[in-house]
C-alpha cells in the first residue's frame, strides 16, 4: 500500500535554501518521514508498489535530503523520463551507464544515502576538485544518484536544483578519467564533464553520508 506525502507549496530557492521542501526533524532526518516519501516517490514515477528492505545510514546533522538507489534503473532510464518534461543537454551521446564508473552502485543491491538539504551543492566543498576532495576523504555524489535526486526534487517541487551553480559529481568518473557535473542552466538540465584537478567556487560536490 502507498503512503502518499502531500507535496508542499513550492518555494523558491532564493526564498528557502532547501526550496521549502527537507525531513529534518529538527536538524537530523525523521527516517520514517524519508521512507514515506521515498515510496511515494518511486510509487508515482516507477510504479512500485512497495520497497526493499535497505538500511539507512546513520544520521547525521545538516544531512537532510536522502536517496535510495534501487537496481535496474539507470541513468539513462532517468534521463529518459526526464527528456519527457524538460529539456536535457549532454556533453555526449554515449550510453552514460556505459561510460560512467561510481564508487556506489545498486547493481549489487539497493542503498541508501544522505545529502545536506539544498537546492544549491555544498558551499563547503567550493573551490574544491574532485582530487582535492579525495585527498581530504570527503565522499561525495555519484552522477546516477545527482540524476535521481535532480528528479525526486522536480517531483516534488516542480522546481529544479542547482540553479544557480554546479553540483560536481566526485564519485563518478568517466571511462576517460573525467568527472561528470550537472546544473539548471539555459532552460535546460545540463550533464557535463571536467577534469579531476579542475576547480572553481562555483563548482561544488554534494557531500555524501553512506
Amino acid at each position: 500500500e502507498l503512503v502518499v506525502v502531500p507535496k508542499p507549496t513550492p518555494v523558491s530557492g532564493d526564498g528557502a535554501a532547501n526550496g521549502g521542501v527537507s525531513f529534518a526533524r529538527p536538524q537530523v532526518p525523521d527516517t520514517k518521514l524519508f521512507l514515506e516519501e521515498m515510496v511515494a516517490f518511486y510509487g508515482e514515477v516507477c510504479g512500485l508498489a512497495r520497497l526493499p528492505e535497505v538500511r539507512l545510514p546513520e544520521v547525521r546533522e545538516g544531512f537532510c535530503w536522502g536517496l535510495i538507489m534501487l537496481p535496474g534503473i539507470t541513468i539513462e532510464a532517468d534521463l529518459t523520463a526526464m527528456k519527457a518534461q524538460y529539456p536535457v543537454f549532454r556533453w555526449t551521446d554515449k550510453n552514460l551507464d556505459e561510460i560512467t564508473k561510481s564508487v556506489r552502485s545498486a547493481d549489487t543491491g539497493p542503498y541508501a544515502v544522505w545529502f545536506r538539504d539544498r537546492v544549491e551543492a555544498d558551499s563547503e566543498n567550493a573551490s574544491k576538485s574532485a582530487e582535492g576532495l579525495d585527498r581530504e576523504g570527503i565522499p561525495g555524489i555519484t552522477l546516477p544518484e545527482r540524476i535521481r535526486l535532480e528528479r525526486w526534487f522536480y517531483w516534488r517541487t516542480d522546481q529544479h536544483l542547482d540553479v544557480k551553480g554546479w553540483t560536481l559529481c566526485s564519485g563518478s568518473r568517466h571511462s576517460g578519467g573525467d568527472v561528470p557535473y550537472v546544473c539548471w542552466c539555459g532552460g535546460k538540465l545540463s550533464v557535463s564533464w571536467c577534469s579531476p584537478r579542475f576547480a572553481h567556487p562555483s563548482l561544488r560536490a554534494r557531500a555524501a553520508v553512506r
